[in-house]
């Protein structure tokens, strides 16, 4: 893509993902995305011919947010550390984190009914379980976390409750503060890796 039409997409899907953010998927228009991108509705259709294709462009925008933010990270001393640093990634510990958070909890329960999000959802799922039971197995190899460890369950475990800490941050008023999700997140890190 020329680099006027690679602006006008993200500003497409930045505008899908603030609204979802900010007021939910149903109002998620063809005609609010357009207003909102400062962009015509035509051009709108030019990238995501239904409400469905925006959305799946918009959910792996987010996703593609995540891999960034991650990639971004400054090396960690050990595979615990590194582990603990990816998933505080996806907790919603600032502004664009807690966006990303609302837009993912939004996709997640519209993939549960939606075969092509589904595909997205369980794929980045699959993706993201793989990578910390990857992260776990350098970790054995190199005797940051104890050859006992069941990666695949640990990792399954691990997002269950990443998963429900990004759900308790979310609420309005949160059921936990920052600092209590940090700390339980490093507590089962910690307490079942070493």
């Amino acid at each position: 893509m020329r680099g006027g039409a690679v602006e006008t997409r993200e500003r497409i899907l930045d505008a899908v993902v603030a609204i979802t953010a900010e007021r939910g998927l149903d109002q998620v228009s063809i005609r609010e995305v357009a207003s909102m991108a400062g962009v015509s509705i035509g051009t709108v259709q030019y990238y995501c011919r239904t409400k469905d294709d925006m959305l799946l462009l918009a959910m792996n925008h987010v996703n593609d947010r995540l891999v960034r933010r991650i990639d971004a990270l400054e090396p960690a001393h050990n595979a615990v550390d590194r582990l603990c640093d990816v998933l505080r990634q996806w907790l919603p510990l600032d502004a664009e984190r807690a966006t990303d958070a609302r837009v993912w909890l939004a996709f997640a329960a519209r993939a549960v009914v939606n075969p092509r999000l589904g595909e997205v959802e369980a794929a980045t799922t699959l993706q993201l379980r793989a990578d910390i039971a990857g992260l776990l197995e350098r970790g054995k190899a190199s005797g940051d976390v104890a050859p006992t460890v069941d990666s695949e369950l640990q990792a399954l475990t691990v997002l269950a409750v990443l998963d429900g800490l990004t759900i308790q941050l979310l609420h309005e008023p949160p059921s936990l503060t920052r600092e209590q999700a940090l700390a339980a997140l490093d507590a089962l890190v910690n307490r079942s890796l070493i």
